[in-house]
Protein backbone atom coordinates (compact mmCIF):
# COMPACT_ATOMS: atom_id res chain seq x y z
CA UNK A 1 0.00 0.00 0.00
CA UNK A 2 1.85 3.76 -1.32
CA UNK A 3 1.56 5.82 1.75
CA UNK A 4 2.78 9.73 1.30
CA UNK A 5 6.07 8.63 3.11
CA UNK A 6 7.18 6.57 -0.22
CA UNK A 7 6.76 10.31 -1.67
CA UNK A 8 9.08 11.85 0.39
CA UNK A 9 11.46 8.90 0.79
CA UNK A 10 13.43 6.84 -1.56
CA UNK A 11 13.99 2.95 -1.56
CA UNK A 12 16.85 3.64 0.32
CA UNK A 13 14.85 5.63 3.08
CA UNK A 14 17.06 8.66 1.97
CA UNK A 15 14.82 11.88 2.48
CA UNK A 16 13.81 13.12 -1.32
CA UNK A 17 12.49 16.26 -0.03
CA UNK A 18 14.79 19.42 -1.10
CA UNK A 19 13.39 21.44 1.86
CA UNK A 20 11.63 20.57 5.17
CA UNK A 21 10.29 22.52 7.92
CA UNK A 22 12.68 23.18 11.05
CA UNK A 23 11.85 24.80 14.41
CA UNK A 24 12.55 28.06 15.06
CA UNK A 25 13.98 26.92 18.71
CA UNK A 26 14.35 30.50 20.30
CA UNK A 27 10.93 31.47 19.27
CA UNK A 28 9.70 28.95 22.10
CA UNK A 29 8.11 29.03 25.57
CA UNK A 30 7.46 27.13 28.12
CA UNK A 31 4.13 25.76 28.23
CA UNK A 32 3.66 26.54 24.25
CA UNK A 33 1.66 23.47 23.37
CA UNK A 34 2.18 21.43 19.60
CA UNK A 35 -0.58 19.79 17.46
CA UNK A 36 0.75 17.45 14.94
CA UNK A 37 -0.86 14.78 12.71
CA UNK A 38 0.96 11.29 11.19
CA UNK A 39 0.85 11.97 7.18
CA UNK A 40 4.05 10.55 6.35
CA UNK A 41 4.60 7.35 9.01
CA UNK A 42 6.19 4.38 6.30
CA UNK A 43 3.40 2.14 9.02
CA UNK A 44 -0.02 2.66 7.18
CA UNK A 45 -1.49 1.41 10.42
CA UNK A 46 -0.07 4.89 12.03
CA UNK A 47 -1.33 7.18 9.33
CA UNK A 48 -4.77 4.96 9.68
CA UNK A 49 -4.71 5.69 13.63
CA UNK A 50 -4.06 9.46 13.08
CA UNK A 51 -6.82 9.74 10.54
CA UNK A 52 -9.05 8.01 13.14
CA UNK A 53 -8.46 10.44 15.78
CA UNK A 54 -8.92 13.42 13.69
CA UNK A 55 -11.85 12.39 12.35
CA UNK A 56 -13.71 11.39 16.22
CA UNK A 57 -12.41 14.66 17.41
CA UNK A 58 -13.03 16.46 15.60
CA UNK A 59 -10.07 17.98 14.67
CA UNK A 60 -6.96 18.57 11.89
CA UNK A 61 -4.67 16.87 14.43
CA UNK A 62 -4.18 14.00 16.51
CA UNK A 63 -1.43 14.38 18.76
CA UNK A 64 -0.75 17.26 21.75
CA UNK A 65 2.48 17.64 23.69
CA UNK A 66 3.70 20.70 26.12
CA UNK A 67 6.97 22.53 26.11
CA UNK A 68 8.85 22.46 29.57
CA UNK A 69 11.70 24.07 29.21
CA UNK A 70 12.69 24.83 25.57
CA UNK A 71 13.58 23.61 23.05
CA UNK A 72 12.42 20.61 25.09
CA UNK A 73 8.50 18.74 25.04
CA UNK A 74 6.24 16.84 27.28
CA UNK A 75 4.22 13.91 25.52
CA UNK A 76 2.22 11.41 26.66
CA UNK A 77 2.71 8.22 24.00
CA UNK A 78 2.15 4.57 23.78
CA UNK A 79 4.77 3.90 25.85
CA UNK A 80 4.31 6.77 28.54
CA UNK A 81 5.27 10.18 29.02
CA UNK A 82 8.37 11.14 27.27
CA UNK A 83 10.23 14.10 26.41
CA UNK A 84 10.86 15.27 22.92
CA UNK A 85 13.53 17.66 22.44
CA UNK A 86 12.46 20.07 19.04
CA UNK A 87 16.27 19.83 18.07
CA UNK A 88 15.62 16.82 16.33
CA UNK A 89 12.63 17.62 14.67
CA UNK A 90 11.25 18.68 11.79
CA UNK A 91 8.02 18.44 9.81
CA UNK A 92 7.34 17.92 6.00
CA UNK A 93 4.51 20.07 5.68
CA UNK A 94 3.51 22.88 8.07
CA UNK A 95 -0.05 22.22 7.74
CA UNK A 96 1.01 18.78 9.83
CA UNK A 97 1.95 21.11 12.94
CA UNK A 98 0.16 23.92 14.96
CA UNK A 99 2.22 25.82 17.55
CA UNK A 100 -0.52 27.52 20.18
CA UNK A 101 0.42 30.24 23.03
CA UNK A 102 -0.98 30.34 25.96
CA UNK A 103 -2.48 34.06 26.43
CA UNK A 104 -1.45 34.55 30.06
CA UNK A 105 2.66 34.10 30.35
CA UNK A 106 2.67 32.80 34.30
CA UNK A 107 0.29 30.41 33.54
CA UNK A 108 1.76 28.67 30.50
CA UNK A 109 5.05 29.26 32.55
CA UNK A 110 3.19 27.09 35.39
CA UNK A 111 1.84 24.86 32.92
CA UNK A 112 5.27 24.16 31.18
CA UNK A 113 6.93 23.19 34.99
CA UNK A 114 4.18 21.13 36.15
CA UNK A 115 4.03 19.17 33.20
CA UNK A 116 8.24 18.22 33.80
CA UNK A 117 6.66 15.66 36.88
CA UNK A 118 4.53 14.03 34.83
CA UNK A 119 7.75 12.40 32.60
CA UNK A 120 7.87 8.21 33.43
CA UNK A 121 3.87 8.32 34.10
CA UNK A 122 2.04 5.30 32.57
CA UNK A 123 -0.59 6.03 29.09
CA UNK A 124 -3.93 4.75 29.65
CA UNK A 125 -5.29 4.03 26.27
CA UNK A 126 -8.92 3.82 27.73
CA UNK A 127 -8.83 7.39 29.24
CA UNK A 128 -8.15 8.23 25.64
CA UNK A 129 -10.78 6.48 24.40
CA UNK A 130 -13.12 7.99 26.80
CA UNK A 131 -13.08 11.33 25.41
CA UNK A 132 -14.75 9.76 22.99
CA UNK A 133 -17.53 7.33 24.90
CA UNK A 134 -17.35 9.28 27.96
CA UNK A 135 -19.50 6.88 29.73
CA UNK A 136 -16.78 4.00 29.16
CA UNK A 137 -15.54 2.92 32.66
CA UNK A 138 -11.78 3.33 33.49
CA UNK A 139 -10.27 1.09 36.67
CA UNK A 140 -9.45 3.11 39.90
CA UNK A 141 -6.02 2.14 39.61
CA UNK A 142 -5.31 3.43 36.35
CA UNK A 143 -3.54 6.13 36.92
CA UNK A 144 -2.40 6.56 33.38
CA UNK A 145 -2.96 10.01 31.03
CA UNK A 146 -3.22 10.56 27.35
CA UNK A 147 -1.73 13.47 25.47
CA UNK A 148 -4.40 15.61 25.19
CA UNK A 149 -5.32 14.83 28.76
CA UNK A 150 -1.60 15.82 30.10
CA UNK A 151 -2.11 19.18 28.41
CA UNK A 152 -5.44 19.65 30.19
CA UNK A 153 -4.06 19.04 33.78
CA UNK A 154 -0.58 20.85 33.16
CA UNK A 155 -3.03 23.94 32.70
CA UNK A 156 -5.55 23.47 35.05
CA UNK A 157 -3.51 22.51 37.50
CA UNK A 158 -1.52 25.83 36.84
CA UNK A 159 -4.80 27.86 37.73
CA UNK A 160 -5.71 28.47 33.59
CA UNK A 161 -9.90 28.81 34.00
CA UNK A 162 -10.26 27.72 30.06
CA UNK A 163 -9.62 24.33 31.84
CA UNK A 164 -12.15 23.30 33.98
CA UNK A 165 -12.11 20.03 36.10
CA UNK A 166 -15.43 18.13 34.88
CA UNK A 167 -13.64 18.68 31.15
CA UNK A 168 -10.12 17.88 30.79
CA UNK A 169 -10.40 14.80 31.22
CA UNK A 170 -12.30 14.67 27.70
CA UNK A 171 -10.11 16.80 26.04
CA UNK A 172 -9.34 16.10 22.73
CA UNK A 173 -6.80 17.67 20.44
CA UNK A 174 -10.14 19.22 18.70
CA UNK A 175 -11.01 20.70 21.75
CA UNK A 176 -7.67 22.51 22.31
CA UNK A 177 -7.51 23.18 18.69
CA UNK A 178 -11.13 25.01 19.22
CA UNK A 179 -10.14 26.65 22.53
CA UNK A 180 -10.25 30.61 22.40
CA UNK A 181 -7.20 31.36 25.21
CA UNK A 182 -4.40 30.48 22.49
CA UNK A 183 -2.94 32.45 20.25
CA UNK A 184 -1.47 30.47 16.72
CA UNK A 185 2.26 31.27 16.29
CA UNK A 186 3.17 28.84 13.86
CA UNK A 187 4.49 30.88 11.28
CA UNK A 188 7.03 32.22 13.80
CA UNK A 189 8.20 29.10 14.75
CA UNK A 190 8.43 27.27 11.85
CA UNK A 191 10.60 27.98 8.45
CA UNK A 192 11.52 26.17 5.29
CA UNK A 193 14.62 25.41 5.40
CA UNK A 194 16.86 23.40 3.59
CA UNK A 195 16.95 19.46 4.48
CA UNK A 196 19.24 19.17 7.36
CA UNK A 197 22.14 16.24 6.01
CA UNK A 198 20.99 14.03 9.01
CA UNK A 199 17.86 14.46 8.23
CA UNK A 200 16.68 10.42 8.43
CA UNK A 201 18.04 10.85 12.32
CA UNK A 202 15.77 12.89 12.89
CA UNK A 203 12.32 12.61 13.76
CA UNK A 204 9.11 13.62 11.84
CA UNK A 205 6.92 15.26 13.78
CA UNK A 206 4.29 14.61 11.05
CA UNK A 207 5.73 11.54 10.12
CA UNK A 208 8.01 8.79 11.58
CA UNK A 209 10.22 9.07 15.16
CA UNK A 210 13.79 8.28 15.38
CA UNK A 211 15.25 6.47 18.46
CA UNK A 212 16.82 8.29 21.60
CA UNK A 213 19.38 7.47 24.16
CA UNK A 214 16.47 9.01 26.41
CA UNK A 215 13.80 6.59 25.35
CA UNK A 216 14.51 3.89 28.62
CA UNK A 217 14.08 6.44 30.79
CA UNK A 218 10.16 6.26 30.41
CA UNK A 219 10.32 1.85 31.48
CA UNK A 220 12.77 3.09 34.25
CA UNK A 221 10.76 5.57 36.16
CA UNK A 222 7.64 3.45 35.59
CA UNK A 223 9.18 0.36 37.07
CA UNK A 224 10.29 2.96 40.16
CA UNK A 225 6.88 3.70 40.38
CA UNK A 226 5.46 0.57 40.80
CA UNK A 227 7.78 -0.67 43.46
CA UNK A 228 6.88 2.62 45.46
CA UNK A 229 4.00 2.21 45.55
CA UNK A 230 3.04 -0.29 48.43
CA UNK A 231 5.51 1.45 50.46
CA UNK A 232 3.20 4.36 49.40
CA UNK A 233 0.00 2.32 50.22
CA UNK A 234 1.27 1.79 53.72
CA UNK A 235 2.21 5.77 54.09
CA UNK A 236 -1.31 5.81 53.18
CA UNK A 237 -2.58 3.69 56.06
CA UNK A 238 -1.04 6.55 58.77
CA UNK A 239 -2.13 9.26 56.79
CA UNK A 240 -4.93 8.97 54.61
CA UNK A 241 -5.16 12.13 52.83
CA UNK A 242 -2.33 11.85 50.91
CA UNK A 243 -3.52 11.84 47.32
CA UNK A 244 -2.34 9.46 44.72
CA UNK A 245 0.68 9.65 43.06
CA UNK A 246 0.96 9.00 39.01
CA UNK A 247 4.58 9.12 38.44
CA UNK A 248 8.31 8.94 40.20
CA UNK A 249 8.36 12.23 40.34
CA UNK A 250 5.16 13.21 42.03
CA UNK A 251 6.50 10.56 44.67
CA UNK A 252 10.12 11.82 44.66
CA UNK A 253 8.47 15.60 45.42
CA UNK A 254 6.17 14.19 48.21
CA UNK A 255 8.58 12.59 49.89
CA UNK A 256 11.46 15.04 49.89
CA UNK A 257 8.81 18.14 51.08
CA UNK A 258 7.31 15.59 53.51
CA UNK A 259 10.58 14.82 55.39
CA UNK A 260 11.20 18.77 54.94
CA UNK A 261 7.79 19.71 56.81
CA UNK A 262 7.79 17.34 59.21
CA UNK A 263 11.38 17.18 59.97
CA UNK A 264 10.62 21.16 61.61
CA UNK A 265 8.14 19.56 64.09
CA UNK A 266 10.37 19.59 67.24
CA UNK A 267 10.47 15.80 68.64
CA UNK A 268 8.68 16.93 71.68
CA UNK A 269 5.92 18.17 69.91
CA UNK A 270 5.90 15.11 67.83
CA UNK A 271 2.61 12.88 68.02
CA UNK A 272 2.41 9.00 67.41
CA UNK A 273 0.82 9.35 63.88
CA UNK A 274 3.81 12.05 62.82
CA UNK A 275 6.92 9.91 63.98
CA UNK A 276 4.91 6.88 62.28
CA UNK A 277 4.93 8.87 58.93
CA UNK A 278 8.16 10.44 59.30
CA UNK A 279 9.57 7.06 60.02
CA UNK A 280 7.72 5.52 56.56
CA UNK A 281 8.81 8.62 54.88
CA UNK A 282 12.49 7.87 55.34
CA UNK A 283 11.71 4.12 54.58
CA UNK A 284 10.67 5.42 51.27
CA UNK A 285 13.79 7.41 50.43
CA UNK A 286 16.05 5.02 51.35
CA UNK A 287 14.46 2.97 48.22
CA UNK A 288 14.50 5.81 46.31
CA UNK A 289 18.25 6.58 46.90
CA UNK A 290 18.46 3.16 46.55
CA UNK A 291 16.99 3.72 42.61
CA UNK A 292 19.11 7.02 42.03
CA UNK A 293 22.29 5.82 42.66
CA UNK A 294 22.32 1.94 41.52
CA UNK A 295 23.11 3.52 37.80
CA UNK A 296 20.22 2.80 35.54
CA UNK A 297 19.13 6.66 35.10
CA UNK A 298 22.77 7.81 35.33
CA UNK A 299 23.31 5.30 32.27
CA UNK A 300 20.42 6.93 30.59
CA UNK A 301 21.87 10.70 31.19
CA UNK A 302 25.23 9.93 30.11
CA UNK A 303 24.18 8.24 26.71
CA UNK A 304 22.43 11.51 26.33
CA UNK A 305 25.07 13.76 27.21
CA UNK A 306 27.85 11.70 25.57
CA UNK A 307 25.73 11.95 21.94
CA UNK A 308 25.41 15.81 22.86
CA UNK A 309 29.29 15.84 23.41
CA UNK A 310 30.00 14.58 20.29
CA UNK A 311 28.32 17.25 18.26
CA UNK A 312 29.81 19.92 20.96
CA UNK A 313 33.38 18.32 19.01
CA UNK A 314 32.12 18.28 15.75
CA UNK A 315 31.53 22.07 15.82
CA UNK A 316 34.42 22.91 17.46
CA UNK A 317 36.54 21.11 14.88
CA UNK A 318 34.27 22.16 12.09
CA UNK A 319 34.78 25.86 13.54
CA UNK A 320 38.83 25.44 12.28
CA UNK A 321 38.08 24.66 8.63
CA UNK A 322 38.51 27.36 6.11
CA UNK A 323 34.91 26.23 5.23
CA UNK A 324 32.66 25.24 7.67
CA UNK A 325 29.97 22.86 7.85
CA UNK A 326 27.90 24.59 10.69
CA UNK A 327 24.05 25.98 10.27
CA UNK A 328 25.03 29.37 12.23
CA UNK A 329 21.11 30.10 12.32
CA UNK A 330 20.93 26.82 14.39
CA UNK A 331 24.34 28.04 15.76
CA UNK A 332 22.60 31.14 17.42
CA UNK A 333 19.36 29.68 18.59
CA UNK A 334 21.57 27.12 20.56
CA UNK A 335 23.24 30.14 22.27
CA UNK A 336 20.16 31.85 23.24
CA UNK A 337 17.93 28.14 24.51
CA UNK A 338 20.91 26.53 25.85
CA UNK A 339 21.46 29.51 27.72
CA UNK A 340 17.83 29.50 29.03
CA UNK A 341 18.34 26.10 29.74
CA UNK A 342 20.81 26.69 32.18
CA UNK A 343 19.33 29.34 33.92
CA UNK A 344 15.99 27.37 34.59
CA UNK A 345 18.15 24.51 35.85
CA UNK A 346 20.47 26.23 38.08
CA UNK A 347 17.68 27.67 39.96
CA UNK A 348 15.68 24.28 39.95
CA UNK A 349 18.93 23.15 41.26
CA UNK A 350 19.16 26.04 43.94
CA UNK A 351 15.74 25.67 45.41
CA UNK A 352 16.10 22.50 46.02
CA UNK A 353 19.83 23.42 48.08
CA UNK A 354 18.04 25.48 49.96
CA UNK A 355 16.34 22.79 51.96
CA UNK A 356 18.56 21.15 54.73
CA UNK A 357 21.62 18.85 53.58
CA UNK A 358 21.18 15.07 54.76
CA UNK A 359 17.26 15.52 55.22
CA UNK A 360 17.08 13.19 52.22
CA UNK A 361 19.22 10.43 50.96
CA UNK A 362 17.26 10.66 47.43
CA UNK A 363 17.23 14.48 47.18
CA UNK A 364 21.31 14.50 48.08
CA UNK A 365 21.83 11.78 45.43
CA UNK A 366 19.92 13.85 42.58
CA UNK A 367 21.15 16.93 43.18
CA UNK A 368 24.61 15.33 42.45
CA UNK A 369 22.85 14.34 38.92
CA UNK A 370 21.57 17.60 38.20
CA UNK A 371 25.49 19.14 38.91
CA UNK A 372 26.50 16.68 36.06
CA UNK A 373 24.32 17.61 33.58
CA UNK A 374 24.39 21.47 34.62
CA UNK A 375 28.08 20.89 34.03
CA UNK A 376 27.63 19.76 30.53
CA UNK A 377 25.17 22.60 29.33
CA UNK A 378 27.66 25.52 30.89
CA UNK A 379 30.51 23.34 28.40
CA UNK A 380 27.99 23.19 26.24
CA UNK A 381 27.34 27.02 25.87
CA UNK A 382 31.48 27.70 26.24
CA UNK A 383 31.49 25.82 23.16
CA UNK A 384 28.51 27.88 21.44
CA UNK A 385 29.99 31.06 21.98
CA UNK A 386 33.84 30.13 20.83
CA UNK A 387 32.58 28.17 17.93
CA UNK A 388 29.99 31.61 17.12
CA UNK A 389 33.35 34.00 17.73
CA UNK A 390 35.01 32.22 15.40
CA UNK A 391 32.82 32.16 12.96
CA UNK A 392 32.57 35.87 13.84
CA UNK A 393 28.82 36.01 14.11
CA UNK A 394 26.93 38.53 16.48
CA UNK A 395 27.03 38.06 20.16
CA UNK A 396 24.84 37.04 22.09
Amino acid sequence: MKTLHDDVFDKNERITALEVYLPNLDALKPGDVLLTRNLYAKNPDEVAQSWAIRRGSPSNYSHAMICTVPPTFTEAVGGGVANISLTRCFAFNISNVRVLRYHDVAIANEAGSIALAFLGQEYSLRKAIGTKFPKLRIAADDHGTFCSGLVGAAFLNAGAIDFDSDSWQQMTPGHIERLGCFDDVTDSVFDLQRTPENAEALSALDGDRSASPADPQVQVLQDYWRELNPLFDELRRIEPRIPALASFFEQFDHVTSGLDILSRTPESERSLELVQALAQLRRIDDKMFEFLSCGQLESIYDAVLNEGRKELDRLEKESLKAVADINTLQLTQSITTTTEQLRRREASTDRLKEKPQGLSRSLDWWLHLQEQQLAYYRKALDTYRLVAKRLQLSPQ
